[in-house]
Order: C-alpha cells, then sequence, then structure tokens
C-alpha cells in the first residue's frame, strides 16, 4: 500500500510522473486566515525539532513509509508496481558524457539511491555511478522508432527491481539520431516521490549545465540523508499516540469496500494491470472551479474531493466514502532538497446523502481535511497495523479509490542548449481500482483517471469523466443543489437510456396470423381450435386431448358457470392436481368471462384459507379428492374430474367480456405476512402471448410445462401453446423432481420447446439424458438468476438448440424482457436482455432519474403487460404502479424492486433485489413475511431472516432467532412445523441460529453481513490444539519466537494472535532456515494456521523429493544397511 505516487508513469507531456496533492498545511488553510496566523505563532519554531546527521557508519532503518513498501515487494517481488518512470526527450547536440556525469553525481548526492533495502534496514553502497544503458534506433524510421521505444520502455518499466541487491534506480538512453534522444529513468517508490521527481530532474539539469561547460558542479553538499529522516521518525513514537487515537475514531465502521459498478467481477487477487483516461477541462471552467473555492473558502483540493466524492455517491448509492488522498510529508524545511519516500497517504471519509446540498458537502470536506492535517504525522503504513483491518486479498485495505491534486506546479526544467521535453508515459499499471489526478496548465485544469483493467472498460472510465465534467458544471451553476439533483448525463446518454434501449413499440398483430378482432386470450385458442380441431392440445399420463375436445369440454364447464351467474369481474377459485381438468378449468373460467385463481393444493389450510377470503371467492373448481380441503367452508364447490360436463355447449358465449376486465389472480409472497393478489387483464395477458409468437420464431411443437400452475409462469407455456397451434405436455406430479423422467417425456412427445429454473435446466442436460433431449429447439430459463456457467453448458452439450433467459415480475405479466444466449457469455450471471414488444424498461435512481450506463438502478416497467394492480391493496397499488415520468400518454410505471443495470451494448444485467425480497428456485420470496410469522411464536423476541447461497444456484434460507428471556429456545424442527402451518415449503428456513442479540452496524441498523458470517449459535472458546508432527512443532517454535507468544495451538490465527505483515515476512526467513526451503511469502497469509502451514511445507518437501532423480535414490538405498532398510518399512 501506499499513496498515489504509487501510480507510477508519467501523466502529463509536462513531465509530471506523479500525481500529488503536495500542498501543505498552510495551503489547505489559506481560507481561515485567523486560525492560520494563531497556529504560525504557535508553531514558529518546528514542534517535532531539526533533523540532525547520523554519525558515520550509523545504520539507518526503513521510514515506517519504506516498511510497508518492502513488505509488499517481499510478498510480490515480480510485480511492477511499485516502479516509477519518467521519460525525457532532447533535441539537440546532447553531451552524452555531461548525462552520465550529471546522472553519476545525484546519485552520489543522495545515498538512497545508492543503497540496498532488507528487513534490517537500508544498506548504503560506495558511491560507483549509476550505468546508463543504450539502445540505438536511429536507423528506423520515426514512426517505427517511437512504437520500439514504447516496446522498450515498457519492459524497462516493467522489470522487477531486487531491492536487497540493486540500486533502486536505472537509466536508460535511446538513440533516436545524432540530435534526438531519450532518457528514461525507473525508480523504486521506496526511493522517491513526485517531489523526489521534480528534485532529481533540477538536479540533473543544474549539473548538466556546468558540466557541459567544463565546470564544476553547483549544488552545494546535502546537510542530511532521508537515511537521517529515518532515525529522526524512529524517535517520535511518543508524539503518535494522538494521531492514531484519531484515525481510529475517524475510521471506526467505516465499509470495508467502495462497490464501484465494474464491467467485470473483482478477481480474487489484482493483476494491478491498468491503464489511462485523459480529459480537459476548459479555461472557463477551470476558473469557475477556482472561484467557487474562493466563495466557499476551501481549496481546489477540497472543490475536486466534494465533486468526486458526489460523483461516486451517484455512480455506488453508497453514502459513507473512504478517499485516499496524498499529502507531502515534509513538515521540515530540511528536507525540501532530499530525493526520498516523504509522502504520505490520509484518508478521507465523507458521509453523503442524496439531499445533501453540494455547498455543505464543501463545508465539511474543509473541516475534515483540516483535521486530517493536524494528524498526518502517522504513516499510512503504522495506521494498517495498528487498525489491522481484515484482509482481503481481492482489494486494497481502507480505500480503493485516490484523488490527488496537484497544484504546486512541476518546476521548469530546462537544459544547456538542448531542448527538453517530459514525454507522456503509460505504463499501464493501477494499484487501486481508481484513482483521479488533476493538474494544472496554462489556466486550465487536466484530468486523469488511472483504472484498473480488471475491472473496467475504457468506455466506462470516459463516460465517468464525461459525468464528473458535467456534475462540476453543475455545480458551478448553483452550488445549493442537492446531490441527488446535480445534472450527470450528456444528452446523448439520456436519450440513449430513455429511448433507444428502453425497448421497442413496434406493433405485434403483423408478426401474428391472428387480426386485432382476437381481443381475449382464450379466442385465440378458440381460433386454433377451428383450424386444427383433431390436433393433439394437451398430452398427460398417457393420454391425448385433441383442440376439438379441450375446446369443447372447457366451453361445457363455461356454460355451466354461466348458468351459476358467473361473468365478467368474478373471481373462481381453481385448485386441482396436475391434469386435463385442471387446463379445462382454467379455460372454462376465461371462457365464461371471469378471472380464475390458482390455489395449489399443497399450500398449508390458513394461507389457502386467507386466499379465498382476500380474492372473495365464492365457487371453486377442484377435484373430488381435494374437496375435504374446504369442508371448513361455505363455498360452492365443483368437482373437475365429475363427468357432468359432458356433450356439446347449447349457446354461444357471452360476448360482453372487455379486453380490460381481470383474466387471472395470482397471490405472491408479501411482507406484511400475507400474500398479495397480482390482477392481470386479458388484454395483458393477450400481450403477453402475442409478444412471444413475434419473438420465438422456432416452431412450437410441444412446450413440456414444468412450473405450478399458481405461478405465472404457467401461464407462458399454456397460453403460448394453445394458440400456437402446438402440444402441451404436462408432467405428472411425481415426474417434476426426476430429470430422467422429464428427458424420457421429451424423447416421447418430441417436446420442442421448455420453460424451467436454471437451476433445475441443469439436472435435464446430464450426460445420461442428452441422446433424449434432440428433438428440443428452444430453452428458455427464468425465475432466478442464471449464470454464465449454465449457458456454457448448454452450448457445450446442446449447440443446435437455442438458449433464453427470461425475465418478469408477476405485475409485469410473466416476462418483460429476454436474452438470447451465444457462445460468447461468460459472465457471472447472463444479461436478461432487453425489452419485449411494446414494453419499456427504465432504470432510475430513488429520484425516478435514469442512472448512467453500467450503474446499478431499480428496474422499472412501463408500456403494456403491466398488471391492473394489487387486490384491496389501492394504497400499495399506488406505491408501486406510479405515472410514468417519461410518458405524456397516462401510461403507469412499476417500480419491481429489483436491482439492474445497462450494459455498454445495451443489454440489461439483473443485480438483485433492492428490499427484503428474494427468490429461492423461482419462488419470489418476502422475507419480511417469514420473519413476522416468526415474530409471532411466543418464544420469539426477534429475528432476522437472510438467503444463502453457498454454491451457485444453492440458495437456502437462514433465520437467527432472539429469544425471550421467559422461555426456553426451541429445537429448529419445532419452528419448522409451526411455519409450514402456514406457510409453504419453500419458505420455510433450513437452518436456525440462535443468538443472544442481533449485531448492529453503528447506525443501528442490523449488521446482516455479520450475521452472515456467523457459523454457530454461540461463539465458544477454541480448544488448545497440540503439534501433532514435528513439521508442526517446528512451526509453533517460530511463531512463538516472532509473536512473542508461550504457546500458540496449532489451529490459531497467526493475525488474530497480533500477527502482521513484517511479522509474517518474518516467519518467512526462519522457516528458510529452519527447514532449508524458501516458500512463497503468499503462503503465509493464504495458510495463516500452523496446520495449513505444515501441510503446505510437506506437499513441498515431497514436491522436492520426486524431483529427484530415481537413480539418486536406489543409490541411496544401497548405501543403507539391511537394519536401516528395516526400519524404514515399518515407519520407524
Amino acid at each position: 500500500m501506499g499513496t498515489s505516487e504509487i501510480q507510477g508513469a508519467a501523466r502529463r507531456n509536462e513531465g509530471k510522473q506523479i500525481m500529488t496533492d503536495t500542498t501543505t498545511p498552510v495551503e489547505h488553510r489559506q481560507a481561515n486566515r485567523t486560525q492560520l496566523i494563531a497556529r504560525l505563532r504557535k508553531t514558529d519554531t518546528p514542534a517535532d525539532g531539526v533533523i540532525s546527521k547520523r554519525s558515520d557508519g550509523q545504520p539507518a532503518p526503513l521510514s515506517y513509509s519504506q516498511e510497508r513498501l518492502w513488505i509488499m515487494s517481499q510478498l510480490e517481488p515480480d510485480n511492477p508496481i511499485y516502479n516509477v518512470a519518467g521519460a525525457v526527450q532532447f533535441d539537440g547536440w546532447l553531451n552524452t558524457q555531461a548525462l552520465q556525469h550529471s546522472l553519476d553525481e545525484v546519485v552520489r548526492r543522495h545515498e538512497i539511491l545508492r543503497s540496498r533495502f532488507t528487513a534490517e534496514g537500508q544498506q548504503v553502497e560506495p558511491g560507483g555511478g549509476l550505468p546508463l544503458s543504450r539502445l540505438d534506433l536511429a536507423s528506423f524510421h520515426q514512426d517505427s522508432a517511437m512504437a520500439q521505444f514504447q516496446h522498450c520502455a515498457d519492459a524497462f518499466i516493467r522489470r522487477p527491481f531486487l531491492l536487497a541487491e540493486q540500486p533502486p534506480l536505472r537509466a536508460l538512453l535511446l538513440v533516436l539520431g545524432e540530435r534526438r534522444h531519450i532518457l528514461l529513468l525507473t525508480l523504486h517508490h521506496i526511493v522517491s516521490d513526485r517531489w523526489s521527481v521534480g528534485v532529481l530532474m533540477q538536479e540533473v539539469a543544474a549539473l548538466y549545465g556546468a558540466y557541459s561547460q567544463g565546470k564544476p558542479s553547483v549544488l552545494p553538499e546535502l546537510p542530511i540523508q532521508y537515511g537521517d529522516f529515518c532515525v529522526w521518525q524512529r524517535g517520535q513514537q511518543e508524539k503518535w499516540a494522538k494521531h492514531l487515537a484519531y484515525w481510529r475514531q475517524k475510521l471506526t465502521g467505516a465499509p470495508p469496500l467502495l462497490a464501484l459498478p465494474t464491467d467485470r467481477p473483482r478477481p480474487p487477487t489484482p493483476s494491478y494491470r491498468g491503464d489511462m483516461h485523459y480529459f480537459e477541462l476548459s479555461a472557463e471552467l477551470s476558473r469557475a472551479l477556482k472561484q467557487l473555492g474562493k466563495q466557499y473558502k476551501v481549496t481546489l483540493f477540497m472543490v475536486m474531493a466534494a465533486a468526486f466524492n458526489a460523483l461516486l455517491h451517484r455512480h455506488t448509492g453508497s453514502k459513507d466514502i473512504c478517499i485516499g488522498y496524498p499529502v507531502a510529508g515534509r513538515s521540515q524545511s530540511q528536507t525540501a532538497a532530499l530525493i526520498g519516500f516523504f509522502v504520505n497517504t490520509l484518508v478521507l471519509r465523507c458521509q453523503v446523502e442524496a439531499d445533501l446540498p453540494f455547498s455543505e458537502l464543501l463545508l465539511q470536506l474543509r473541516g475534515q481535511a483540516l483535521q486530517d492535517q493536524d494528524h498526518q504525522g502517522l504513516s499510512f503504513g503504522q495506521l494498517l497495523e495498528a487498525l489491522n483491518p481484515v484482509r482481503n486479498t481481492s482489494h486494497a485495505p481502507l480505500f480503493q479509490v485516490m484523488l490527488a491534486v496537484q497544484n504546486v506546479p512541476m518546476p521548469d526544467f530546462r537544459m544547456q542548449d538542448v531542448s527538453a521535453v517530459p514525454l507522456t508515459l503509460n505504463n499501464r499499471i493501477a494499484q487501486f481500482d481508481l484513482s483521479l489526478f488533476v493538474d494544472e496548465r496554462d489556466g486550465k485544469l487536466l484530468g486523469s483517471f488511472e483504472y484498473s483493467t480488471d475491472l473496467f472498460d475504457a468506455g466506462t472510465i470516459a463516460r465517468m469523466a464525461g459525468h464528473l465534467q458535467i456534475l462540476l458544471a453543475g455545480a458551478i451553476s448553483n452550488p445549493e443543489l442537492p446531490l441527488s439533483r446535480l445534472p450527470l448525463l450528456p444528452e446523448a446518454e439520456i436519450r440513449q437510456l430513455l429511448d433507444d434501449w428502453s425497448g421497442p413499440v413496434r406493433a405485434l398483430a403483423s408478426a401474428t396470423r391472428f387480426t386485432e378482432d382476437a381481443l381475449l386470450i382464450h379466442q385465440l385458442f378458440e381460433q386454433q381450435a377451428q383450424l386444427t380441431p383433431d390436433k393433439t392440445a394437451l398430452a398427460f399420463a398417457g393420454r391425448r386431448i385433441s383442440y376439438g375436445e379441450l375446446n369443447s369440454r372447457a366451453a361445457l364447464w363455461a356454460e355451466r358457470l354461466l348458468d351459476l351467474g358467473i361473468g365478467p369481474e368474478c373471481r373462481v377459485g381453481v385448485c386441482a392436481e396436475r391434469s386435463v381438468e385442471l387446463i379445462v378449468g382454467l379455460l372454462a373460467v376465461l371462457k365464461a368471462g371471469a378471472a380464475y385463481v390458482p390455489l395449489d393444493p399443497s399450500y398449508p389450510e390458513d394461507r389457502l384459507d386467507f386466499m379465498l377470503s382476500d380474492a372473495g371467492i365464492e365457487l371453486l373448481l377442484t377435484q373430488s379428492a381435494l374437496t375435504g380441503k374446504f369442508k371448513h367452508r361455505a363455498i360452492e364447490m365443483l368437482c373437475l374430474d365429475n363427468d357432468s360436463a359432458k356433450g356439446q355447449a347449447k349457446r354461444t358465449l357471452s360476448r360482453s367480456l372487455s379486453p380490460d376486465n381481470t383474466a387471472y389472480i395470482i397471490y405472491t409472497s408479501g411482507s406484511t405476512g400475507q400474500p398479495k393478489g397480482v390482477a392481470v387483464s386479458h388484454k395483458n395477458l393477450l400481450h403477453s402471448t402475442l409478444a412471444r409468437t413475434h419473438y420465438y420464431r422456432e416452431p412450437l411443437g410441444c412446450f413440456l410445462l414444468l412450473s405450478s400452475f399458481a405461478f405465472d409462469s404457467s401461464v407462458a407455456g399454456i397460453f403460448w401453446t394453445l394458440s400456437q397451434d402446438g402440444c402441451l405436455c404436462l408432467p405428472q406430479q411425481e415426474d417434476l423432481t426426476d430429470p430422467s423422467a422429464l428427458a424420457e417425456l421429451i424423447k416421447q412427445h418430441r417436446v420442442t420447446h421448455l420453460l424451467a429454473l436454471p437451476s433445475f435446466y441443469t439436472a435435464i442436460i446430464n450426460d445420461g439424458n442428452l441422446p433424449k433431449l434432440n428433438t428440443l429447439q428452444a430453452v428458455i430459463v427464468a425465475g432466478e438468476a442464471c449464470s454464465g456457467d449454465i449457458a456454457a453448458e448448454h452450448h457445450r452439450k446442446l449447440p443446435e438448440v437455442r438458449f433464453y433467459n427470461e425475465y418478469g415480475p408477476t405485475e409485469g405479466t410473466v416476462w418483460s424482457s429476454v436474452y438470447r444466449s451465444t457462445t460468447a457469455d461468460t459472465g457471472v450471471t447472463l444479461p436478461i436482455g432487453r425489452a419485449i414488444d411494446k414494453v419499456r424498461i427504465y432504470i432510475l435512481d430513488r429520484q425516478r432519474q435514469p442512472v448512467p450506463i453500467g450503474v446499478s438502478g431499480e428496474l422499472c416497467i412501463g408500456g403494456a403487460g403491466l398488471a391492473q394492480g394489487y387486490l384491496n391493496q389501492p394504497a400499495l397499488t399506488a406505491e408501486k404502479f406510479m405515472p410514468n415520468p417519461f410518458a405524456a400518454n397516462g401510461e403507469r410505471l412499476y417500480k419491481t424492486g429489483d436491482l439492474a443495470r445497462f450494459r455498454a451494448d445495451g443489454e440489461i444485467e439483473f443485480l438483485g433485489r433492492i428490499d427484503n425480497q428474494v427468490k429461492i428456485r423461482g419462488y419470489r420470496i418476502e422475507l419480511g413475511e417469514i420473519e413476522e410469522r416468526l415474530h409471532q411464536h411466543p418464544a420469539i423476541k426477534d429475528v432476522v431472516v437472510l438467503v444463502t447461497e453457498e454454491a451457485p444456484g444453492n440458495k437456502r434460507l437462514i433465520a437467527y432467532l432472539v429469544g425471550r428471556q421467559s422461555a426456553a429456545m426451541p429445537e429448529a424442527s419445532v419452528f419448522q412445523a409451526y411455519l409450514k402451518q402456514t406457510l409453504p415449503d419453500y419458505m420455510v428456513p433450513s437452518n436456525y441460529v440462535a443468538l443472544d442479540e442481533l449485531p448492529l452496524m453503528p447506525n443501528g441498523k442490523r449488521d446482516r453481513l455479520a450475521l452472515l458470517n456467523i457459523k454457530q449459535p454461540a461463539a465458544q472458546a477454541r480448544a488448545f490444539k497440540p503439534a501433532s508432527n514435528w513439521i508442526e512443532a517446528d512451526l509453533a517454535d517460530i511463531w512463538r519466537e516472532v509473536l512473542g507468544l508461550e504457546a500458540i495451538g496449532v489451529d490459531a490465527d497467526f493475525f488474530e494472535q497480533g500477527g502482521h505483515s513484517l511479522a509474517a515476512i518474518q516467519v518467512k526467513s526462519r522457516i528458510q532456515c529452519v527447514f532449508n526451503m524458501d516458500v512463497p511469502a503468499k503462503m503465509l497469509f493464504e495458510s495463516p494456521t500452523i496446520e495449513l502451514q505444515a501441510a503446505e511445507i510437506a506437499r513441498l518437501q515431497i514436491q522436492q523429493h520426486d524431483d529427484r532423480s530415481l537413480d539418486e535414490l536406489i543409490k541411496e538405498l544401497e548405501q543403507l544397511s539391511d537394519e536401516e532398510v528395516s526400519h524404514l518399512l515399518v515407519g520407524k
């Protein structure tokens, strides 16, 4: 870790290799003159004392900042992340001998440039000059020469330094011609920072000017060296307690990771590959920003920090943001002329709210920055060791975003009789996820984003730079605007999000053979029955029902319903097992003009009772075997398996039904503890079905219906199939969980289409079933997030079968978007595609504004297909179905509560839920409903229910329980039995964890992340586990020595026992001595217990042993006596 100085590479054509805010505490306080004068009077004499020159031969320790870098270089010795590079192009007659002498003299003057670095400190080598390598590119054409230069520069910059063996500075002179040269310098960050680069360049220029004219050096000898500063720094420990207390208090409870919206998942270990994006603010905007600072008495750094925080807030939604920023770290005037690693990194923590005015954010940051400056004496490395944040190899600790504002110009770099122009270098390295550098040139502010290419595409960062500029202009125009209302998006991006990508608007009728007169969903089925009355419509349990027969039976039942007074806006319950009668009943209700309410027979009695009462159902279509479930209710029941409805319908069914009448009501989980009914009109259902006929072009021969008819995914299969001349294949209940039986059905009925949960589909396409699946033409997955691995498995096993991923809530009538997968899909989750015909999809923030491309927001659905609302819940309907702010025709917009984002190609990615709702095995579950039920148990005082996914597709519910003091906590089986009385099985948690109290975050909210990390009901003291073999025993001795412990168990965590990075390196060194092997430093972090390290050492020993030749082993065995061989054979 470190500072932005670590970023490396020249970033500007004026040679500003390291973008650092080198402003001093004085400059930060320029706006508060009274406070400033008082402090200056108080600190007229340096409070920290004068740095003395150490005695000759006295070794210099590492500074605290160097120590941190040295440790990191030991952990990743081949990583060039800490290499700092700069290049200067010379035009004119370059005196290369004078240049060589100048470089040699700089190295002589600054002993840090000729030092080696070990755990004991820095060892200064005698002055031997700096080797200046030469590479002649004069024979290349100019363009080719520059390409060769870039290639050579990349290799030169990225070559690692062996700090214990080599000088920390390298130089390369590239010859492009007699009058053109490029000097390339690479330093390790352990000896330099941006200020140091300026010192080095100034000294080279001054020395070259003297040497090229045959004069001696004009530079005075340095009174002290960087090593003297290190000795002085190590004597300041007593002053750091107050600094540590400040930072500990400030950073307590800070989020460990800023969740930037990335283009790719974060890798377990970063590669540190990076790139740069440069941008320029106009002179007018630059002046206005400075004027804004003067208006609010803040520095340019504070203005940019406020804007950067606002940008990150709008891109992440985070309200607690930590940003790293560098300070020069040269509080003593004696250090001004030194080359060395003085820079320090501070952490700016900002509390951001959407309604916070930009002006107030400025003032908040001013106060924080001033306080931070008072406590900059503690190095970042010391802070990390003291706070010891939880280590995560995937990201940097404390912050992942850096801001560096360089408003102190780099000194001019002039050479005697030679034009010297610093070159822009991009070493394509990024230590942090994202760093913003701001510089000034000719009255303009120049910006650059350095970003990790592990995470981001170039286009994403380019858009972010554009957003920052628009936000800055908005803040200047009206600094009193809340952050949420500051302009962010360019007009082109707004139009793309709201028009181009929100969805198609073309009509559907032309895409089908049905006319617009077919306004009702069952009329599509009736037309099909007239066209192909003898064709099979339904296959179930060995029976085949033709379109003509199915239509006749449904019509007879519809006639009976009409005789009972059933008509539009009447609600008829349908409770039946999977059967021909079930489909007949659904069609009959629709034909009669009523709305069907599906009731799953497996639901608990209480839940069925609530649904019947809430829907006001007085007539129930069921089966004889199920009537006992409803005997206690005063409700009329008709048994669909009763043959009383026979013959032909005697009259034409009523045509008074309107497309706006309700077609069905499906109940979904509700947060209040009761399910909620979603009412869907005939118009909605018709649109959903016709959209399928338009999108899916594969001929629908036979559809395998796997969904429960109580869920809306069944609607897709039933009505799409029966309006398209297809056969609806209905598996029996016992076959639904048997992939082999389903594969047999696919083969037997030549199934062409199926819709399944992604997690269940993987079971269907196991290798044993593949020969039975060759009739499939289209596979649709829906109901839960689909991983790229599932798609890849499909394409590998069934390459000729198209694979689709659908998305849609019940409130959007089954589906709202769809994505056709290709073999190129490799992401963690498959996109959900684009909006279907006549549907609009917007991704909005909490202020109902479109979020930027790539940024998460709430997925909202407009256009056709929206449900009528929630039955008997007008307030909830009004809350979730709002007027569409982007349409002028009175359209509504449904707020799904789902998080999603637009990818750069316009496809939509589903990211999860905003609220407390989850999906498990395709079932939409409100966790609040489960919590409410558990709250009603007399033994429970408080409860949180969470979902965990220990493996892809393997989600389960966990209930965390706090009991009442007067009641003993029951066993898990008691809670399961209790919940099963009122909730379906898929809503019953599998695990129950008893706690004394629920963990809370600093803001008082429940800490759900902490709950997921709880492995057992109560923390138990770990029993001491002694060493079980000689390797573990030797390791325990090493640990005790390094950590200063009397005893340590082999299962104890190194870092929990007080270990830290430097101690880990010490362990590594002792392992090398004791075991005579060089273990990777990373092993100590990845295997933090003695038994894990012992196992790894044993593995390495075996590997080393196996590498020896068989001949060597045989020779050794031949030297053994018979007795020694016998001992070996019996394991003695």
